[in-house]
């Protein structure tokens, strides 16, 4: 990931349902740390927090919540420095996806879709929970190293 983009994450519970069968929950309001550090940051109903970094480096997030235990409890990013040197630049046109209200990853579709590494699945749907295809990786992974386009118009992931 490189300095000034966003990561979206999701901080979930082990528990058991009424029948006693293993179930995994969003945990809502847990504190976020970096590099065991306390934040202001907690995740919001859907157990979701985006996240920040504005310099490169290694980073540990990690959440902790007094309802219960987070699975997983940490995770590691590492942050590349930005090709244009100004974390805060960012396109002013949010795309009007009438899809993404309220989805737990809501603020990362809305930023990867202004960076143009995401487009929707038409000018009014994202369509959040569709499943992702390799060819779908390759393209974002192309955009964010700044690929624009092919000759021809043909798919630049390959023949």
């Amino acid at each position: 990931m490189r300095a000034g983009l966003r990561t979206c994450a999701q901080a979930s519970g082990a528990g058991y349902d009424e029948e006693w069968n293993p179930v995994v929950k969003a945990v809502a309001g847990a504190k976020i740390l970096v590099n065991g550090e306390e934040t202001e940051l907690v995740t919001d109903e859907n157990g979701a927090v985006t996240v920040k970094f504005d310099e490169a480096g290694t980073y540990t997030v990690s959440a902790v919540s007094e309802e219960g235990t987070i699975v997983p409890p940490v995770c590691v990013v590492t942050v590349a420095k930005s090709d244009n040197g100004d974390p805060d630049d960012t396109p002013d046109e949010v795309p009007a996806f009438t899809d993404i209200a309220g989805h737990w990853g809501e603020e990362a579709i809305k930023y990867t879709a202004e960076k143009g590494y995401l487009m929707g699945i038409s000018d009014t749907e994202f369509a959040p929970d569709v499943d992702v295809s390799r060819a779908m990786i390759v393209t974002v992974l192309y955009r964010i190293e700044g690929g624009t386009g092919s000759e021809g118009g043909e798919p630049v992931y390959g023949s």
